[in-house]
């Protein structure tokens, strides 16, 4: 197994810099107006060009980029091993120089490094409105211990970045109702990522002469011409449907597949070898007075067992089920379900689910069978059997709605026609997926598997997907 990390080594196992001291609490860099946190915001805004400042419980490290660049603080001599933290941020500053300089992608965060494709726009309509921009964020972070040492990488993340092009006051022209739409602010401290960063603002309960009426905020009110909508996707489609009519769902279905182009599993691994040899053959990159830093583009191998040192066990957790603790158990829980139902019982807002099956369609009838005894309960002589209830008094639902979603063997690949299955059912909003394989693909690569093809696409959209196992015929699972 392959990690979506990419390690890294520094040329050199040492690095100079000082150390500024103070008598304050741990918590200190996490509190905005401790001696420590004011004292770090100085020394990023008068000497952020030529040190990487970084705060750990008293002290504060002062490492110079260049040479001639002064010392701050008590001099120290710093191991990229037992300084791991430091040098870590010694990385990510490198990255974000990186990629500042280039100008091959728009920066828009520092921890973790957070790059745009700006030039790339997902919106398929309305581009003068819709942002949404394929995204990737690079974090340093610390693999340990391994083979007794720490290693460090890259960890990389792949997105999509939601935003509004328009302020609310021009979205308001056009005729989208704003009322319980969530708005954001431009942050004030970075006029390079004005564009992209936003600071929430609050929701929209009315608008009165240009000036929007809020709750959930700060202030009480906001003028519109000077917020955008929240890059949500509740947002998304309220102005879409306002903006695009009967054109909104072929937005929307165009959308999904853009999506999944930069989020699926196996475009994830696609993108994750190409940064990586790209950033490889970049190596080494600057990172201090005396080190430099070197990518690895194959990214990280996981080898079968356990690649820790030592460990200790953590006590079965007691579970809460019902807000405020009255009804408090042991690990295993799912027999006191069965009696009490689950923590959100009560206050769930969706008591009608709607779960989409994702089936060949030669085993619809079979998976129909096994899926009535699960909404209406699967007798068993064992106690311990999860669903003798059946799903919908089990979780005190008011009902369970399946809808079945064909994989057509007409399709040009399985993968093909999985995919196919699964925008389908995308159309249709569920709260969850079953995804149902014939027993001979469930061993497969996971790029090919179709489970794990089918799961990246429902789970890009924020559906959660299970695999399931029909006990009347080992054919399917």
């Amino acid at each position: 197994m392959h990690l979506n990390y990419l390690p890294l080594r520094f040329t050199s196992d040492v690095f100079n810099g000082g150390v500024l001291s103070f008598e304050s609490s741990p918590r200190d860099p996490w509190v905005r107006d401790s001696p420590l946190s004011l004292k770090l915001k100085e020394l990023r805004r008068e000497h952020g060009d030529t040190h990487v400042f970084h705060a750990s419980g008293d002290t504060i490290a002062c490492i110079p980029l260049k040479d001639g660049a002064p010392l701050i603080g008590s001099k120290q001599e710093f191991n990229v091993l037992t300084d791991f933290q430091v040098a870590n941020a010694l990385a990510r500053a490198a990255l974000y120089g990186f990629f500042k300089t280039t100008g091959t992608h728009t920066v828009i965060g520092h921890r973790p490094v957070t790059l745009l494709l700006a030039n790339r726009n997902l919106a398929t309509a309305r581009p003068d409105v819709f942002g949404i921009f394929p995204e990737y964020t690079l974090d340093v972070r610390p693999l340990a211990p391994h083979e007794g040492d720490i290693t460090s990488g890259v960890l990389v993340g792949f997105g999509v970045h939601y935003l509004f092009q328009k302020n609310v006051a021009e979205l308001h022209a056009e005729g989208v109702p704003l009322t319980g739409l969530y708005v954001v602010r431009v942050r004030d401290d970075d006029e390079a990522v004005k564009p992209y960063e936003r600071s929430y603002l609050g929701k929209v309960e009315q608008v009165r002469e240009g000036t929007a009426i809020l709750s959930d905020s700060d202030v009480p009110e906001f003028p519109l011409a000077d917020c955008f909508l929240e890059g949500s996707r509740t947002n998304v489609e309220a102005a879409g449907r306002a903006l695009l009519g009967d054109g909104y769902e072929a937005f929307s279905q165009g959308l999904l597949a853009s999506t999944f182009d930069v989020m699926g599993a196996e475009h994830q691994v696609q993108r994750l070898n190409t940064l990586g040899e790209w950033l490889e053959k970049k190596s080494p990159l600057p990172c201090c007075v005396g080190i430099r830093l070197r990518i690895h583009g194959t990214p990280h191998d996981c080898p079968a067992g356990t690649d820790a040192g030592t460990s200790h066990t953590f006590f079965a957790p007691n579970c809460v089920l019902r807000p405020g603790g009255s009804i408090t158990v042991r690990w295993p829980v799912d027999a006191q379900i069965d009696l009490h139902g689950p923590y959100d019982a009560e206050s769930f807002p969706d008591k009608r689910v709607k779960v989409a099956v994702i089936v060949p369609s030669e085993f619809v009838g079979e998976a129909g069978q096994f899926l009535r005894q699960l909404k209406e309960g699967i007798q068993s002589a064992d106690e311990k059997a999860v669903f003798r209830k059946g799903f919908v008094r089990k979780y005190h639902l008011n009902s369970c709605d399946f809808s079945y979603y064909e994989v057509k063997r007409t399709a040009a690949s399985l993968e093909e026609a999985y995919k196919t299955a699964a925008l389908e059912a995308l159309k249709e909003k569920p709260n969850l997926a079953l995804a149902i394989i014939r027993e001979q693909h469930h061993d497969l690569p996971d790029a090919s598997n179709p489970y794990y093809t089918t799961k990246a696409r429902m789970m890009a959209q924020g559906v959660p997907v299970q695999l399931s196992r029909s006990k009347p015929s080992d054919r399917t699972a």
